[in-house]
């Protein structure tokens, strides 16, 4: 990286590397910026404030390996998203054509609709449920694939620029599928009483 002082790996006094435990980058970030604590006696918002985008940005797995591509001189303009997210793109897109429409859909005016429409909520939630585990199963392969090359010899750069690919696309369908399943059950539970 450029500044020494920007890079977020030298912020929190951690080696650049693949893996990381959260709980090392939460504790990081907790000793580092205790005395830099805009309410404390010499606190510094803009340091604060700067540790805590660090690690922001290093609990990430996909920008952690942006960064780490960076640091190897990568310029990372195109992260693919590999095959493993591609795997996911026909089931994510058939929920949003079925799962959509349904959260589009105006709040019942009668007791069958309300229960109909309730039903209707509570089978898209279910699929979204189902969806969001599979990719929550599919992150934990690309944790281990960090895991097994933060031990092993570095992979290609081009690999790395997959991987985080996946990540980031796979990290963005969670969110969005999180979103529908939370918005599913409120508008059931809302329609019922």
């Amino acid at each position: 990286m450029s500044e020494e002082g920007s890079d977020p790996f030298f912020l929190l006094g951690l080696e650049p590397r693949l893996w990381l435990e959260p709980e090392t980058i939460r504790e990081r970030v907790l000793q580092r910026s205790a005395t830099l604590h805009p309410d404390g006696p010499d606190g510094d918002a803009e340091a604060f404030a700067s540790l805590r985008e660090a690690g922001r940005q290093l609990a990430d797995p996909a920008q952690r390996i942006l960064l780490i591509l960076q640091i190897h001189g990568e310029a990372p303009l195109k992260t693919p998203p590999g095959p493993m997210a591609l795997g996911f793109f026909d089931a994510i897109a058939r929920h949003q054509q079925s799962t959509v429409p349904v959260l589009r859909e105006a709040a019942p005016t009668s007791a069958i609709a309300a229960a109909v429409y309730a039903g209707k909520r509570k089978t898209a939630a279910e699929a979204s449920g189902l969806l969001l585990k599979k990719i929550d199963e599919a992150l934990e392969v690309l944790e281990a694939r960090l895991r097994f090359y933060d031990t092993e010899k570095m992979p290609p750069m081009d690999e790395l620029r997959v991987l985080a690919g996946e990540y980031r696309t796979l990290q963005k369908w969670r969110g969005e599928l999180a979103e529908h399943c939370f918005l599913l059950t409120q508008n059931s539970r809302s329609s019922l009483s």
